[in-house]
C-alpha cells in the first residue's frame, strides 16, 4: 500500500497524514507500540519543519509519500525549507542534570525519531530537502 505525494502547506494539515498514517499501519497489523512511534516520529519531524525549517513569511511546502511493502513501513518528505541534516543534531544530555546542561531545550524530538525508527536518513538536493524514515514492523502474532 502506498499513498500518492501529497503536498502540504499549513501546521494544521498534519493531523489528517498522522490520521491515515495510523489506520494504514492499524489495518496492516501493526502493533500499538509501533502505530504510536511511528506516528510519534512523524509528528515531530513534521512540526519541526513548519516551526523551525522555514523562513518567516516564504510559503511552506512539504511533499510527503508512504509506503508499506510487506512488513516495513516507509516515510518520505521534501520540503523547500532551510537546510538542515537533522540526521546530525546533536544528541541531548540526558545524563546530565538539566540544570547543567549545555543546550536547556530542543534537540529531544529529533533523538526520540533516531532512536524508534530503523531508517532515519537526510539529503539536500538543490534547494530541497529530503528525509526518509522507516520502520520494521513485527508479524502480527508477536504483537500480543
Amino acid at each position: 500500500m502506498s499513498m500518492d505525494t501529497r503536498v502540504i502547506t499549513t501546521r494544521e494539515e498534519i493531523v489528517s497524514v498522522l490520521t491515515e498514517v495510523e489506520s494504514v499501519l492499524r489495518n496492516a497489523g501493526a502493533c500499538a507500540a509501533e502505530v504510536y512511534s511511528i506516528t510519534l516520529a512523524l509528528d515531530e519531524l513534521l512540526t519541526n519543519m513548519f516551526d523551525h525549517g522555514f523562513d518567516v513569511g516564504t510559503e511552506h511546502r512539504i511533499a510527503i509519500s508512504y509506503v508499506l511493502k510487506g512488513r516495513f513501513f516507509e516515510f518520505s518528505t521534501v520540503d523547500n525549507g532551510r537546510k538542515f541534516n537533522c540526521t546530525k543534531a546533536r544528541p541531548p544530555e540526558l545524563d546530565v542534570p538539566f540544570s547543567e546542561r549545555k543546550k536547556k531545550v530542543g534537540g529531544i524530538g529529533i533523538h526520540l525519531v533516531k532512536e524508534m525508527m530503523d531508517v532515519f536518513t537526510y539529503h539536500r538536493e538543490g534547494d530541497m530537502n529530503h528525509i526518509v524514515v522507516g520502520k520494521h514492523l513485527k508479524e502480527e502474532a508477536i504483537c500480543s
